[in-house]
């Protein structure tokens, strides 16, 4: 089943990196209040979000603190297939929900300390 989970999030990427498109493929950032903070358009911010996005492939489950609150959203967009995935950031947590990957399912999914770090600097991917 892991092996199934890693192959799977690394077709996702290569999926989301769009090979011929990758200037096309953006993603938006909202904020808690669910205003758009900022928009990912550069090559290299949509690779690391793909990066980030892949190794959930190899996560494991996380328990979110009754007091957890979502600091960012984003809303991933590969403009090929018209497919969007959305990351729920928490803030204080190193921890993500995800929507619209199937195999993973929802989440909530642990994620390294890096990984939260560049998530809860979007500005840091534009």
């Amino acid at each position: 089943m892991k092996k199934w989970l890693m192959i799977a999030s690394a077709v996702f990427v290569l999926i989301l990196a769009g090979c011929q498109k990758r200037q096309a493929d953006y993603a938006e950032v909202y904020n808690a209040a669910g205003q758009r903070v900022a928009t990912v358009k550069k090559a290299a911010g949509i690779k690391k979000l793909s990066a980030i996005a892949g190794r959930l492939g190899s996560a494991k489950k996380a328990t979110l603190s009754a007091h957890a609150k979502i600091a960012y959203r984003y809303v991933l967009h590969e403009v090929k297939s018209g497919h969007q995935i959305t990351l729920s950031v928490y803030r204080g947590e190193n921890a993500v929900k995800v929507k619209n990957i199937p195999v993973l399912g929802v989440g909530p999914w642990r994620i390294s300390q890096a990984d939260a770090a560049t998530l809860d600097r979007p500005s840091s991917l534009k």
